[in-house]
């Protein structure tokens, strides 16, 4: 009977090391064939240790607590356990790390038999993901991932009604703002050409700016109706003042004409009364008669000296009308002038607002995103960073590469136009370009454009602003 007792447990004995033979054997194998290295061991995981000898003479197991617990492993892939020391553990399999714990034990405290250590994974550790997802961060690692599904727990990737970063929003409203002093500039540039034209009596001579902007030939061609509005004005006030001093001088004419005739009279009454006065101081001819030549001749000088006070009136007007054209030709001069002072000065000042608006739309793009559009054409590109053996690797990845823990995931969205050249989708004359100061030399609005041309002049005289309301007239008046 002690006998058939004694066989019985020796075979439970032997089936239980079988069991457990097979399934470390098992875990070993899985843990090895997983994608990925699903199991292998990386920095920053948490592993719980149990150790313990099995006594084939009492046919007992002992743990061995003290030994065994939790442990985390370092940044540098080194798990410090007692008695056993430092190990190497990174990209190893938990049953590759438990032999090596057998062997050190056995080694450290001189045993032998059947000892037995698990290392089981209770905290797989973090993943990283960065670029342009909707939430980039560190997150979870489940073993077996994929980069797709890491791309998922990150919220996956911005679509097109996605909301765009404080950088890439920054980057928008520069490009726009740019785009209208870009416009302005042209405006002004235009109604410089205009005033010159003006003031030097000339046709307009379109600027090489305008020459190369899609909409410069309908600018130009708004300031030349201006201009022609402006001379018809001109032209018309002139005409006026003209016909004003023809009538003035026809008037004197007839004033002369009319003086002439009573100085005529006069002589005639003169001489009448002087022969009438010889006949009443002869007694041949009546007082009363004498008298009425007298009057007659006093009326005569009265409305001689009416007609000579009408002919300086007239006289006065045509200074005055003479005065007006001089000063009319004189006050257009002059605002001429002013209004190319104020508008090369305004120009200057667009080029630094263009200056500086270029460059804080470099700004937002380097702390942006890349998305500057809210469409994004092509694939994505996946690149993993891992630490791995004292070195860092650069892996080119898919959507279905398996990911390991510490693994930094770095998504870059393909688009159709670098960063540092942005589109709107504008095209005909109001498609307008705009780039980033390290494309310059490439488009009308590149900043080395806008930035070294100090010397050319501006529009919209005695308007300071950057004129963003482009409904408002234009001209010089």
């Amino acid at each position: 009977m002690p006998d058939l007792v004694f066989r019985t447990l020796s075979l439970l004995r032997t089936a239980a090391l079988a069991v457990l033979g097979t399934a470390t054997a098992s875990f070993a194998q899985s843990a090895d064939t997983l994608p990925g290295d699903a199991f292998s061991l990386a920095p920053n995981q948490s592993v719980l240790l149990k150790i313990g000898r099995w006594d084939p003479l009492t046919e007992s197991y002992t743990a061995w607590d003290t030994l065994g617990g939790e442990f985390v492993i370092g940044p540098d892939g080194i798990l410090n356990l007692p008695v056993v020391g430092a190990l190497d553990v990174n990209s190893r399999t938990t049953a590759e790390v438990s032999d090596e714990i057998v062997e050190r034990v056995q080694q450290q405290l001189g045993l032998s038999g059947y000892m037995q250590a698990g290392v089981t994974i209770v905290d797989y550790g973090t993943y990283f993901v960065s670029g342009d997802v909707r939430a980039p961060g560190a997150y979870d690692y489940i073993p077996g991932m994929t980069v797709l599904q890491a791309i998922g727990q990150a919220g996956g990737l911005p679509g097109g009604s996605s909301l765009l970063m404080r950088g890439d929003r920054d980057a928008v409203y520069s490009m726009g703002r740019y785009r209208v002093l870009q416009l302005e500039l042209f405006r002004r540039l235009a109604t410089v050409a205009r005033l010159s034209a003006e003031l030097e009596d000339r046709d307009i001579v379109v600027p090489d700016e305008l020459a190369e902007f899609p909409m410069g030939v309908q600018i130009i061609q708004q300031e030349r109706q201006i201009m022609i509005s402006r001379e018809s004005a001109i032209d018309a006030s002139l005409a006026q003042i003209a016909e004003l001093e023809t009538l003035l001088r026809e008037q004197i004419s007839r004033f002369d004409r009319q003086l002439e005739l009573r100085d005529e009279q006069l002589d005639l009454l003169n001489e009448e009364l002087s022969v009438a006065e010889n006949l009443v101081n002869q007694g041949l001819s009546r007082a009363d008669r004498l008298s009425g030549l007298e009057r007659q001749v006093a009326d005569q000088q009265v409305r001689r000296l009416e007609l000579e006070t009408a002919r300086l009136n007239a006289e006065q007007d045509l200074n005055d009308a003479a005065r007006d054209r001089l000063q009319l030709i004189n006050s257009r001069e002059l605002d001429l002038v002013e209004g190319l002072l104020q508008q090369r000065s305004a120009v200057e000042r667009l080029r630094v607002e263009m200056e500086t608006e270029a460059a804080l739309y470099s700004e937002a793009l380097d702390t942006g995103t890349g998305l500057i559009r809210s469409s994004v054409d092509g694939l994505p590109e996946f690149n993993i960073t891992r630490v791995s053996g004292g070195s860092v690797e650069h892996i080119a990845a898919d959507r279905d590469t398996f990911i390991r823990s510490g693994d930094v995931i770095e998504v870059v969205l393909a688009q159709d136009m670098g960063q540092g050249v942005i589109s709107l989708g504008l095209e005909g004359p109001d498609a307008v370009g705009l780039e980033s100061p390290t494309e310059q030399g490439t488009s009308d609005a590149s900043i080395g454009d806008y930035g070294a041309r100090t010397a050319e002049p501006a529009q919209n005289e005695g308007d300071e602003g950057p004129g963003i309301d482009q409904t408002e007239p234009l001209a010089t008046e």
